[in-house]
């Protein structure tokens, strides 16, 4: 079975997405071994500089490059593509269910 890992940083505020996350990642686990990695956001003052901004997106890079297993393949998602993953999936969950 292949396996997901899944780095995000901050964490689920909203306790519906948190059910809805662990509802997603309940349904996958028929099809894949899918860990879920919360990294912790870095905190920014009030009105943060373009540098402090820099600064602080360049330290959440690292704290994923150091989570990434030395044989994985990295992919990006935003929130957009994210939504593109869930569609796609539930566009397979039918077919598998035909």
């Amino acid at each position: 079975m292949q396996r997901v890992i899944l780095l995000c940083v901050g964490k689920l505020k909203e306790k519906f997405y948190a059910e809805a996350a662990a509802e997603y990642a309940k349904r996958l686990s028929r099809y894949c071994k899918l860990e879920i990695v919360e990294l912790p956001e870095e905190r920014l003052p009030e009105n943060p500089s373009a540098a402090q901004i820099e600064g602080a997106l360049l330290k959440e890079a690292e704290n994923i490059r150091r989570k990434l297993p030395p044989s994985s393949r990295l992919t990006f998602l935003n929130y957009t593509t994210f939504s593109v993953f869930l569609a796609i999936f539930h566009v397979l969950k039918f077919v598998f269910l035909i």
